[in-house]
């Protein structure tokens, strides 16, 4: 801090996720540094600038709100938050307030909150009829073609998209770190340490190939980082074919767990 304030230094040319980029926190403090006989010299090879720290969005609470105003519904015993609440960083999870009645209704959500696998047809469009094959052939890729493209076209419309507040959520999640995303390297470590080292195959299988063979190949997508992150987020999140809001926090579990759907 200096003079109450928060000094955030970048350099442009560094990429903000970049774990390179510079944080310099200045602290006002006679025992570090007097400001009056001391000069603070900064050697830096790029120039530099000086952001604000952007306060925390609740995707969690808006996500909740926009369920209910379509006419779903979530148990108020429910919430979303960060896993440490006073750590940005952290993952989202869901959490209960109170104890749950047995066959508690928790989730339901409309149908129009969900990206899917269905191609919407606007009165001046016609169905690609080579695209619904691909969708058609690879019914037993992790990746569903379809789906990845209407993911994609609603994340790129971001705040104009009819599911934006889902969408912005996982707009601001990491990028998958699934081993599809590793270098060739860390793939080849990962397939020897599944295969060569068990007496049996362990599971994921093809766990490296979810964009080099089923996005690009089956699906003919894009070698696009921004276009595979979202065939890996389809990956991880949807139930078959389906994006789920709110209930794909549901996918891992505790201890004895029994949800009806």
């Amino acid at each position: 801090y200096y003079q109450g304030s928060l000094v955030i230094i970048k350099s442009p040319y560094l990429s903000f996720e970049s774990p390179q980029y510079c944080l310099l926190i200045i602290r006002r403090s006679r025992e570090i540094m007097n400001l009056r006989t001391r000069r603070l010299l900064l050697f830096v090879a790029a120039p530099l600038v000086i952001i604000r720290a952007r306060s925390e969005v609740d995707h969690g609470k808006i996500m909740i709100e926009w369920i209910r105003k379509e006419g779903g519904f979530v148990n108020p015993k429910i919430e979303i938050r960060r896993a440490d609440p006073s750590d940005p960083e952290s993952r989202y999870g869901m959490f209960t307030r109170e104890m749950l009645a047995k066959k508690e209704k928790l989730l339901e959500i409309p149908r129009n909150c969900l990206i899917t696998s269905e191609k919407i047809v606007s009165k001046d469009e016609s169905i690609d009829l080579e695209e619904e094959i691909i969708h058609d052939s690879f019914e037993d890729s992790e990746v569903d073609c379809l789906t990845v493209r209407n993911l994609i076209k609603e994340m790129r419309k971001g705040d104009s998209s009819t599911r934006a507040p889902y969408v912005n959520y996982l707009l601001a999640e990491p990028w998958s770190h699934l081993p599809s995303s590793w270098s060739d390297k860390g793939k080849q470590v990962f397939d020897e340490m599944l295969d060569m080292y068990t007496n049996e195959p362990l599971p994921p299988q093809e766990a490296t190939e979810w964009i080099d063979d089923d996005w690009l190949q089956l699906c003919k997508g894009n070698n696009d980082p921004f276009e595979n992150n979202a065939a890996l987020i389809v990956v991880q999140r949807a139930w078959d074919s389906i994006l789920i809001p709110v209930f794909d926090m549901m996918s891992h579990r505790n201890g004895k767990v029994s949800l009806t759907f």
